[in-house]
């Protein structure tokens, strides 16, 4: 009986846990609409370091991703540090300009809060 409901518990606890980690990200994030080989739209987050976390949703390629973008800049190892081995797909040579050319023009001025460096490692993986 004791098995049952530590396991009980256990059970509960996950259950209550889900939507907590589901839906954590996206609500101290901004959401922004870009244009590149069709609509595209993502919740990014800078963090006080300065790496911008990203939660993109339908990526052409990746599906459900999540994405970190190292600003080059500000770590200067960043490129030789690279991505870690769980990693989808990764560019040490990414420039936010690229996506800021794709933004839909009432999410430029959101974007320029977010992204202050002009390149970036980039690194993504599975959601």
């Amino acid at each position: 009986m004791k098995k049952f409901l530590i396991v009980f518990m256990i059970l509960v606890l996950v259950l209550l846990m889900i939507p907590a980690v589901t839906y954590a990200a996206p609500n101290k994030a901004t959401y922004l609409e870009w244009n590149y080989q069709g609509e595209k739209s993502g919740y990014f987050m800078k963090t006080g370091s300065g790496i911008v976390q990203a939660w993109l949703y339908d990526h052409p390629v990746y599906g459900d991703a999540r994405v970190i973008y190292k600003p080059v800049e500000k770590f200067k190892n960043a490129v030789e540090a690279g991505c870690d081995e769980s990693c989808l797909n990764q560019n040490t040579d990414w420039k936010a300009i690229n996506l800021r050319n794709a933004m839909k023009t009432e999410y430029k001025e959101a974007f320029d809060e977010i992204f202050l460096y002009k390149t970036y490692v980039l690194c993504i993986y599975e959601m």
